[in-house]
């Protein structure tokens, strides 16, 4: 009988060793009080590799490949062609018209551009639809209704965009620039400034040494633009001529434009 006990024991012993080795254990969560499930630790696991495609975290817009449309404003004003001197008149044109507080029914420039070569003869006209770019001077005189003898209009384009400054010549001649009958080449910022033409031309605009007159400045500005922008006027190469020969807020005023 003790030997049946015996080998009964060690028959148990067996079938539980084996039992231990074929099933899985279960583990209890202790904070939950639920049975979780065993890892496997005997799958087998996957590599990552650094050299797998990275997910692109934007999509592209097939939109954003398309050329898009160009207008003036996204041109650098240096590149532009220049624009039709009547766009460059026409808010001169229309501030006459309201500033005669009626009188004028209409007010047009019409516009010759100063010989290149001083005392020749002034060329026709010029026509309203040409392109005008950076440096362009001319000078305009007014077709009126009623008609009138009115001051002339004298402009220089400070770019392609078509800016502009300007200043009157009246009638007796008061505001004639020292330009177009009395331009000697090659002339230093002092030297223009010092001829008798220039004294005569400021004549009842001010006083020299004329550094705070704005009109004094403009003289200048169409004398360096119409002798090609010469570096002996613009020492710096900042392409502001004569600037120290000026206060900073008359340079300043002249290179804004009038609109």
């Amino acid at each position: 009988m003790r030997t049946l006990r015996v080998v009964l024991l060690l028959l148990a012993w067996s079938f539980a060793a084996c039992a231990s080795e074929s099933a899985p254990t279960v583990d209890t969560d202790p904070s939950s009080g639920t049975l979780t499930a065993p890892r496997d630790v005997s799958a087998p696991t996957i590599p990552v590799t650094s050299d797998l495609p990275a997910a692109s975290a934007t999509t592209s817009d097939p939109a954003s490949t398309l050329p898009k449309e160009t207008d003036a404003t996204s041109i650098p004003t240096e590149l532009l062609p220049g624009v039709p001197l009547a766009q460059v008149l026409e808010p001169y044109e229309v501030a006459a018209v309201e500033e005669s507080d009626g009188y004028w029914q209409s007010y047009t420039l019409e516009c010759w551009t100063p010989p290149v070569l001083s005392g020749s003869d002034w060329p026709p006209p010029a026509d309203s639809e040409q392109l005008v770019r950076t440096g362009a001077v001319v000078e305009c005189v007014p077709r009126t209704d009623p008609p009138a003898d009115a001051s002339s209009v004298w402009l220089i384009v400070l770019d392609n965009a078509g800016t502009a400054t300007s200043w009157l010549e009246a009638t007796d001649g008061t505001g004639e620039p020292p330009i177009a009958f009395d331009r000697p080449p090659e002339l230093l910022c002092r030297e223009y400034m010092a001829l008798p033409a220039f004294a005569e031309s400021m004549a009842d605009l001010g006083e020299p040494p004329w550094t705070d007159n704005k009109i004094a400045y403009q003289f200048v500005l169409a004398y360096w633009f119409l002798e090609g922008q010469p570096a002996t006027m613009d020492a710096d190469g900042n392409g502001v001529p004569c600037e120290l020969l000026f206060e900073p807020s008359i340079v300043a005023e002249v290179w804004a434009g009038d609109f």
